[in-house]
């Protein structure tokens, strides 16, 4: 386990177990969540977005950008199930419609995205964030290379 900081706040942990050779792998990356200040963009729950298990992410309003629809739904149900608002976008241009309407305090998104450069919707996100003068988002990239 290690615990990666900045300027003396744990921003994340990674967690890495294995059962050894050919047993595959399992990452876990915990991230701290922190509560949005009242009355700010990420501040109010889109409707019917507390799903009941928990409202650890209560207040937290997260955009998921994924193509495959099934691990777009599962990500969504998820974050709700956990109290956080979610947005869901399955491409780039939809995920800068999703974002122009409420912006996030936490971007999911797949960076193999078809038809676009990996991270070019992040920095697309983060150039727009800094054009406004807003708060910065965190920003978690996916993707997922299989072999056959």
């Amino acid at each position: 386990m290690g615990a990666i900081s900045s300027l003396g706040a744990v921003v994340l942990t990674v967690q890495v177990r294995s059962g050894g050779l050919g047993q595959g792998t399992q990452v876990a990356v915990v991230l701290p969540v922190q509560q949005p200040p009242a009355g700010s963009a990420t501040a109010a729950p889109e409707e019917g977005g507390q799903g009941g298990q928990s409202g650890e992410l209560q207040g937290l309003h997260v955009l998921v950008v994924e193509d495959e629809p099934q691990a777009r739904d599962m990500l969504g149900l998820i974050l709700r199930d956990h109290g956080a608002s979610v947005a869901l976008a399955e491409d780039y241009d939809g995920a800068l419609a999703a974002w122009e309407q409420q912006p996030a305090g936490v971007v999911v998104a797949d960076i193999g995205l078809p038809g676009q450069v990996g991270g070019a919707l992040l920095r697309e996100l983060r150039r727009r964030t800094e054009l406004r003068g807003a708060a910065r988002f965190v920003a978690i990239a996916l993707t997922a290379c299989g072999r056959e």
